[in-house]
């Protein structure tokens, strides 16, 4: 086994916790989307009363999550191989799946963010002709596709969701979530204990 990374782990934390914390905030808030009143609006009572819906923050949280998985799913193999140039989280996903045989919860969920996420994030892929994981992390980064044809990425169905769908949805992922990091916390005491 290769010596543990521990800051890969702790970078991926507080990506995770930026993402978690974006994501509970609009869940608090009910991700609200308009403001309605008998008085003038201003850009402050914008600021503040949108602050969390998700046309502010869904793709810097999604984003968040993503790097996190990775670095995760990166710091595990790197336990096993020294891998350390790979970006590819589907090839990291399948590594992990190797080389942790018995951990077929955290497999699961890994797989789950991987190969087969929630609806919205499914029904945005489709939308905008995404296959893979490299390209919807990219898609969260840049406003153009990294096809040849350079096609903008269309973000309303992310940012302006039907609530009563999204929310449930977003609930779901952050239960995943809260899953995937105390697995991933018990497997990597378990790999420090053997390495010691």
């Amino acid at each position: 086994m290769e010596k543990i990374n521990r800051n890969r782990f702790y970078i991926a934390e507080q990506y995770i916790q930026a993402s978690k914390n974006l994501i509970q905030g609009m869940l608090d808030k009910n991700n609200p989307q308009f403001i309605i009143s008998d008085e003038d609006i201003t850009d402050d009572d914008f600021e503040k009363y949108l602050k969390y819906s998700s046309q502010k923050i869904i793709l810097p949280a999604l984003f968040c999550l993503y790097q996190g998985i990775e670095l995760i799913l990166k710091g595990f193999v790197n336990m096993v191989q020294n891998n350390k140039g790979s970006h590819d989280a589907e090839k990291l996903c399948k590594e992990f799946s190797k080389y942790y045989v018995d951990e077929t919860e955290l497999q699961d969920l890994f797989n789950k963010f991987i190969f087969t996420p929630v609806t919205f994030i499914e029904e945005y892929k489709a939308e905008n002709n995404i296959k893979k994981t490299k390209d919807l992390y990219n898609s969260l980064r840049y406003p153009d596709s990294n096809a040849e044809d350079s096609m903008p990425i269309n973000h309303m169905q992310l940012k302006y969701p039907n609530d009563d769908i999204f929310l449930s949805q977003v609930k779901e992922l952050m239960r995943d979530v809260e899953k995937m990091i105390r697995l991933s916390v018990i497997l990597f005491h378990k790999s420090e204990e053997v390495n010691q």
